[in-house]
């Protein structure tokens, strides 16, 4: 789908999920970024991208691949940090210039941090004053601290590399969805990323990343489930999964159904509900809305179990919206439109510099 003028300013953001690698091409265009191409490619089972050599050449190859079938062009990729390997904190500190913050925060992360600082790229955002509402010391800051370990960016610089292609910018998936996901109304949004094997829950308050919990759920998991508990193939899991989803009413509830439902409430209902709690209670923030991404966001009935559950407004966005997309291809872009978020807010980074 490489149509383009391909003399203007073009990328491919690049989203290592933990068992599909995502690419979407965007060209600099006006009023909106144009897709060029987009796609999708499964990892080698087994694959450890961010652990050993072997497996960041498998990954680079399919990458590679993965490029070639989609017929990208695009020389320079943005790619994303998974949401595992970042670390989020929030420190308190005494009133000070805001020069002076930078190093305050160095002793501060030592106390926080599992991992040494000078072994950490650090990131980090004052949350102004105006909007501050916990109840700390008078006066005091507030900074969110975002840390990666620095041997975790290496590595997949390397596998970008490998690929054949430049490393314009190595960013957080956490950044990447507040590009492509959230309004741009500066609101307090809760944004659910149901992938293959985990779960992020991130707690946005005027576009900073308040909140960002990781549980162990997963699509995975749901089919292995079913199929300990039912006696059925990983296939035929898999089918019913897809088939049945989540329950939106309590009576005839279907064997697969129940055990999807119990395993979604206990791994991720009971967490959802702890973190409006501490919202509300410690930052005294109420989230508007809850966006549902990634693979998971397919599970028959999760965005209306999710409301059920939380008593808000849940949706699964439209990330396509942000950039100029061929009416052709509105019913696939539709579809996978979840999934590729990452890939997306990845790609506008450039087009907005």
């Amino acid at each position: 789908m490489g149509w383009m003028n391909k003399k203007a300013k073009t990328v491919v953001g690049v989203d290592f999920g933990s068992s599909v690698i995502k690419i979407v091409q965007l060209k600099q265009a006006h009023p909106l970024p144009q897709l060029v191409t987009f796609g999708l490619a499964e990892k080698i089972p087994g694959t450890q991208s961010s652990k050993s050599s072997t497996g960041r050449a498998q990954t680079a190859g399919v990458l590679t691949e993965l490029l070639l079938q989609s017929r990208s062009y695009a020389t320079q990729a943005v790619a994303a940090l998974p949401a595992t390997s970042v670390f989020n904190a929030i420190v308190e500190l005494p009133n000070m210039p805001k020069k002076d913050i930078g190093s305050a925060i160095q002793w501060e992360i030592k106390k926080t941090l599992p991992i040494p600082p000078e072994q950490m790229s650090l990131h980090w955002h004052l949350i102004e004053p105006a909007n501050q509402k916990t109840a700390g010391q008078s006066g005091a800051l507030q900074v969110i601290i975002n840390a990666t370990p620095k041997n975790i960016a290496g590595n997949y610089m390397e596998i970008i590399k490998q690929s054949g292609l430049k490393l314009a910018a190595l960013e957080t998936e956490i950044k990447a969805l507040q590009r492509s996901v959230l309004p741009a109304d500066n609101g307090n949004y809760l944004v659910l990323d149901i992938g293959a094997t985990n779960t992020n829950l991130i707690a946005f308050t005027d576009c900073l990343p308040l909140i960002n919990r990781n549980l162990d759920l997963g699509m995975e998991l749901i089919s292995t489930n079913l199929v300990q508990k039912l006696g059925i193939t990983r296939e035929q899991a898999d089918q019913a999964r897809e088939a049945s989803g989540l329950p939106l009413v309590q009576t005839d509830i279907k064997p697969d159904q129940d055990i999807i439902q119990s395993l979604i409430d206990v791994r991720l209902i009971r967490e959802l509900q702890h973190l409006l709690r501490e919202l509300n209670q410690r930052y005294k923030k109420s989230v508007q809305k809850i966006f549902i991404i990634g693979g998971g966001a397919r599970l028959k009935n999760i965005t209306e179990y999710i409301a059920l559950k939380s008593g808000l407004n849940a949706s699964r966005p439209n990330p396509w919206e942000k950039i100029s997309c061929p009416g052709e291809l509105a019913p696939q872009l539709l579809a996978n439109g979840p999934q590729m978020a990452v890939c997306i807010g990845l790609a506008l980074q450039v087009m907005e510099s």
